[in-house]
């Protein structure tokens, strides 16, 4: 008599145990919705830029060379499958300045200088740093592209980075059959017309939580046009809800069909010195523009929206 029929007999159950299936236990997946066809489709495009100088000095004190850098990251798009990227001039700039970019060497040089002499004072420390001697000076100008590559960029056209309207470079790498995003016509922008921003914020980049590959993921945020507004120089720009900080600059603004409506260019004011989320700015697709023709890129139609 088996096990189970004689606890049958005594009125108790039996119970048998069954094989699972995994598929059993399965999510069905869902369809793809239009905005994560949007961003798989608008995030490839998009590059880290890396921009700065680094360089050697040596300090007679010590007798001890030290590494210097100074960089920053911004954001950008292929605007043209030839590799012409569209970014934020201040993106582009400190390579470009180089009494900019030797004065924050120093400033780190001095930096590291005190950490090895504390205990001295000013006037020493001024004294031995005026002695040293700068060994080597270069400036970084780098893309870097999702799969990790670095390459070098050329700089083709710049507007002034102070001049916020007119906030736009173009640069250029040595690639081929990259992905583009085209350019929407910013005048058809209406207000509450939905947008995606994509980027590489700083706050995103924890180096020490985050794998090496993660430094090479853009973030996707979103939004909506909140607003027409202009800047003190009368150049147009687009006000809108996305999330976005240091880093963000330059990366691209899309609207629902994938064009690009602007790039971003600056946040709001802080207030009580705390970063306010929700108000960003953009430099309009049709700003954007005219530093393409200034390029003398010859962008196909399919890149270039005319609608």
């Amino acid at each position: 008599m088996s096990q189970c029929m004689a606890l049958a007999m005594l009125g108790l159950i039996c119970a048998v145990p069954v094989k699972a299936n995994v598929a059993d236990f399965e999510v069905p997946q869902k369809p793809p919705t239009q905005k994560r066809l949007l961003a798989h489709s608008t995030k490839s495009a998009v590059v880290r830029i890396v921009n700065g100088c680094q360089g050697k000095a040596y300090l007679p004190r010590n007798g001890k060379t030290y590494n210097l850098t100074s960089i920053g990251y911004g954001s950008g798009y292929f605007v043209t499958s030839n590799g012409y990227i569209v970014t934020n001039a201040h993106v582009t700039q400190l390579s470009q300045n180089q009494a900019e970019c030797m004065q924050l060497l120093f400033q780190d040089f001095v930096k590291q200088v005190y950490q090895d002499y504390v205990s001295v004072d000013l006037n020493t420390l001024k004294t031995m740093v005026k002695r040293s001697q700068l060994l080597t000076y270069t400036p970084i100008q780098q893309v870097l592209l999702q799969n990790g590559k670095a390459l070098p960029f050329e700089q083709i056209v710049s507007g002034a980075p102070n001049a916020i309207g007119k906030d736009v470079a173009i640069i250029k790498i040595d690639v081929k059959n990259v992905p583009i995003l085209k350019l929407a016509n910013s005048r058809s922008v209406q207000l509450l017309d939905r947008i995606t921003v994509i980027g590489y914020p700083a706050a995103a980049d924890s180096t020490t939580r985050l794998s090496d590959d993660s430094f090479h993921v853009p973030s996707i945020t979103d939004g909506a046009v909140s607003a027409m507004k202009t800047t003190r120089d009368g150049e147009p720009v687009i006000q809108t809800s996305a999330s976005v900080t240091h880093g963000n600059s330059g990366g691209p603004a899309v609207n629902e069909q994938g064009e690009v409506i602007g790039i971003v260019a600056f946040r709001g004011d802080t207030v009580n010195n705390q970063e306010v989320q929700g108000f960003s700015f953009v430099i309009p697709s049709n700003t954007i523009r005219e530093f393409i023709k200034l390029a003398g890129i010859q962008a196909d139609k399919e890149e270039i929206s005319q609608k």
